[in-house]
């Protein structure tokens, strides 16, 4: 597992026509530099327990990704910070085929990712943290402008409610960000009363020997092999190819092994073996997922997923918690589930002219546009303002 990354070297930072100077680095955060943005975090409904897991992701390192900060200065104040991913070998997420991926991939082109939809999904996704006294759109827009001049290739995962903030930039669609909204329920009866048959799928996974163990807290190494299977045999079957696939083992471990007692894990059980996980952090009035997987080489995990979600419902009910985010909607189950979505999208940047007109015209045909997976998305979200 590779280890932190403190990489000095930055991207020169930039004045911005709002007088804002960014630079983009491997430094993670320091525990001061956090403490300017909790007001940030506060006024989103978040908690400072994020930074743990940030923190963990920010030390995530292999030869073709690492993780990257982008920090924002009004002279030598710190205005602003994001967590994000630069990835040397993203050509795979797009093409299939290894006579297409390979070649481009061999180059090492540098592409940065940005996850701006929510907190904590994948471990790395962030809206941007802004400091008190400064304007949040003023912040987020010199953040960009960095990108867009310095960076040879940036897709910003974002909502299509954000698309005035892309200026500029090429639009895709995406899938939908999925949450349950618990305010308002009285108990889980309420909940199990919005999906036909999830009484009847909690009964029939019991009757297989299933059982759900919550855990809070940081996870005991040994769990970790148990995560690592999940998480594999997942990613086989998965209907995406993500650009930084080859860091999220490294991601569970990190995130899962926090010491920080807002972190919650579901494991599931049939017959007393682990078949998957949902990994969460309490962040204030929320509960944000952070990562979940099954053993996909199983025929069957008998509702797993639904008893799964359904023990996070009644842990958000218990503990006061207004709303559950569960990331990206990748699977008819999850979609079905939810209770609101958030339409998203992609929006590409690079300062290279040429990459910027050859990419909007190949990337609906990649397989990052693939109808499995934009079946799970607003059909809207790639048209352009």
């Amino acid at each position: 597992m590779g280890e932190s990354i403190r990489d000095t070297q930055e991207t020169p930072g930039n004045l911005a026509a709002s007088g804002y100077r960014c630079t983009l680095s491997g430094e993670p955060l320091t525990v001061q530099e956090q403490r300017v943005f909790e007001p940030s975090l506060d006024a989103a409904g978040a908690a400072p327990s994020v930074w743990k897991i940030y923190d963990a992701v920010s030390r995530v390192s292999t030869p073709r990704t690492q993780a990257r900060i982008l920090r924002v200065y009004d002279g030598a104040e710190l205005a602003g910070a994001a967590l994000m991913l630069r990835c040397k070998a993203w050509a795979e997420s797009l093409f299939a085929p290894p006579l297409l991926h390979l070649p481009v991939d061999a180059l090492r082109l540098p592409a940065h990712i940005w996850i701006r939809v929510g907190y904590c999904a994948e471990g790395i996704a962030n809206p941007g943290f802004v400091a008190r006294g400064h304007s949040r759109d003023a912040v987020i827009d010199a953040m960009l402008e960095h990108l867009k001049h310095h960076a040879l290739g940036t897709i910003v995962t974002d909502t299509v409610a954000n698309a005035g903030l892309h200026k500029g930039a090429s639009r895709f669609p995406y899938v939908n960000d999925g949450r349950v909204v618990t305010a308002g329920m009285r108990s889980i009866e309420d909940f199990l009363g919005l999906h036909n048959n999830l009484a009847r799928k909690i009964k029939w996974f019991a009757k297989r020997g299933g059982r759900i163990e919550m855990i809070r807290g940081g996870l005991d190494a040994s769990r970790l092999p148990d995560l690592r299977r999940f998480i594999r045999t997942t990613v086989e079957k998965s209907v995406i190819h993500s650009p930084f696939q080859d860091c999220f083992e490294q991601i569970v471990e990190r995130t899962s092994t926090c010491d920080s007692t807002d972190l919650v894990h579901f494991l599931a059980y049939l017959d007393g073996a682990p078949v998957g996980h949902h990994t969460f952090v309490r962040a204030g009035r929320t509960l944000r997922m952070i990562h979940g997987a099954f053993d996909r080489s199983l025929p069957k995990t008998h509702h797993a997923y639904e008893n799964l979600l359904v023990e996070s419902v009644r842990f958000a009910l218990a503990e006061g918690v207004e709303s559950i985010h569960y990331g990206p909607v990748l699977n008819e189950t999850k979609r079905r589930m939810m209770t609101d979505t958030e339409p998203a999208a992609l929006y590409f940047y690079s300062n290279n002219p040429i990459i910027r007109a050859v990419i909007p015209r190949i990337f609906p045909y990649t397989r990052m546009q693939r109808k499995e997976l934009m079946a799970f998305g607003d059909v809207d979200a790639g048209e352009q303002d």
